[in-house]
């Protein structure tokens, strides 16, 4: 025998002579031989085993014949390998044991029993083994597939795989979930078919610029099947895919990131503070608000893909480099205070916050400039009138807040220099928000 493991033979045979023989012919060390000597005890013992390799049945069996027993197995779906032995050398026999799924035949009338039982069992041994490979193999394709299926399904973004003609060869449960489609409604479509009808054109093309290697990202909307557009990033690689070529394509839902965005920009746009993004590592200006050009007196064309150095907006260069080393210690500034240079080359008195973030993988800064030149007018005047009291600042801010009304004091713009707790609870406001500024300014008309 040439096995390398045991091998399970059932035998199925009446006359204990010829089991004998045949136990005999082919017992070594790797055979396994189970005997039955009836049809109906070898149809129960074969309708519940699986791990068995070779069945050998003779056909005159008490209670039922081996054609009856292999009949009976087909029909219930067991699929064993049987080798049909019989006295009967009538070839009409062999041939109905064949039709109801013997794979071969041995005669024992044949002069070479012997030899041609250990051959046959040789031969369907071998192809038992191939065949067990294979399942074998294919069981772990299965499971291979079955687990890749599982990995993409427990993915939230949406993906799938596209041909070279941009035609949908598999999709995760996330796009059959959020887009509403069945597998059979979305499979060997074109790509196009879940973007918005009027930006096909689009899709068709930049399907062919990302298979030749142009483009790797799109920004253009998921489709559901109810006419509602879903904002989506999505990114684009080339692979293989059951030995062809395919892009595998991932798409983020962006849809909150976009809300965000589109919140910011109105806060950005809306802001009575100036408002600027540069880049981090030259200064250049991405954009800046209407608050930032009126403090600066330049025009949004005027700044945009320029530097401060080349605007000549900082008094002291140097005070860039301020801040930068600030947000590289902490992580962020906060009013730090910078002299500014107007269009008109005024020099106006400014407060700094600044804060890193991230765009297109590029670092960014975002500034939040306050114009606080009247509040320094505004406290040089109080620090001449305290000279000219001959009194000290925090004897006089004392002496304010220990008054048991509400105390203020102005100059003759109206602009509050000094007020007390009391006047500012009157306000609503904190003390710092009130010096600098009129009554007019403090309180809004109803």
């Amino acid at each position: 025998m040439i096995p390398d493991e045991f091998i399970n033979i059932v035998l199925v045979e009446d006359d204990p002579a010829q089991a004998e023989l045949m136990v005999y012919l082919l017992k070594d060390e790797l055979t396994k031989i189970k005997t039955i000597t009836n049809g109906k005890d070898a149809l129960a013992y074969l309708l519940v085993q699986e791990n068995i390799d070779i069945v050998l049945m003779d056909n005159n069996l008490p209670y039922m014949s081996g054609i009856e027993v292999i009949r009976e197995l087909r029909i219930q779906k067991r699929q064993h390998a049987i080798i049909f032995v019989s006295a009967d050398s009538d070839i009409k026999t062999v041939i109905k044991a064949m039709r109801e799924g013997a794979i071969d035949f041995i005669l024992k009338t044949s002069p070479d029993f012997k030899a041609e039982i250990v051959k046959v069992v040789e031969k369907i041994y071998r192809l038992q083994s191939k065949r067990k490979q294979q399942l074998e193999l294919e069981k772990k394709i299965r499971l291979s597939e079955e687990n890749y299926r599982n990995l993409l399904n427990k993915i939230d973004d949406f993906l799938y795989v596209l041909d070279e003609t941009g035609k949908i060869l598999q999709v995760n449960n996330t796009v059959l979930n959020r887009l509403h489609y069945l597998p059979e409604e979305i499979l060997d479509k074109h790509i196009s078919f879940i973007h918005p009808p009027e930006q096909k054109n689009e899709v068709e093309c930049l399907i062919q610029e990302m298979f030749a290697g142009k483009i790797r990202t799109s920004f253009i909307p998921l489709y559901t099947s109810e006419g509602q557009r879903i904002s989506v990033e999505t990114r684009i690689n080339r692979s293989i895919w059951n030995g062809r070529s395919v892009l595998f394509g991932l798409s983020k839902d962006i849809t909150s990131l976009r809300n965000s965005e589109e919140k910011f920009a109105k806060a950005f746009g809306s802001s009575p503070s100036g408002m600027a993004i540069s880049t981090l590592n030259d200064g250049k200006f991405i954009d800046i608000n209407d608050s930032f050009c009126r403090i600066t007196g330049f025009t949004y064309d005027d700044i945009v893909g320029k530097t401060g150095k080349e605007l000549n907006i900082y008094e002291n260069y140097e005070d860039r480099a301020k801040v930068l080393n600030e947000i590289l210690t902490k992580g962020f500034a906060r009013n730090i205070e910078i002299p500014l240079r107007r269009k008109n080359s005024k020099i106006i008195y400014t407060m700094f916050s600044g804060d890193v973030f991230n765009i297109a993988n590029e670092l960014c800064l975002l500034i939040v400039v306050t114009d606080i030149t009247e509040r320094k007018k505004t406290e040089e005047k109080v620090k001449q009138m305290f000279d000219s009291l001959q009194i000290s600042e925090s004897r006089f801010k004392t002496l304010l807040n220990n008054i048991p009304f509400q105390a203020w004091l102005k100059d003759q713009e109206g602009r509050h220099l000094a007020v007390n707790g009391q006047f500012a609870d009157f306000i609503g406001k904190p003390i710092a928000d009130i010096i600098g500024k009129t009554i007019f300014e403090l309180v809004e008309p109803e």
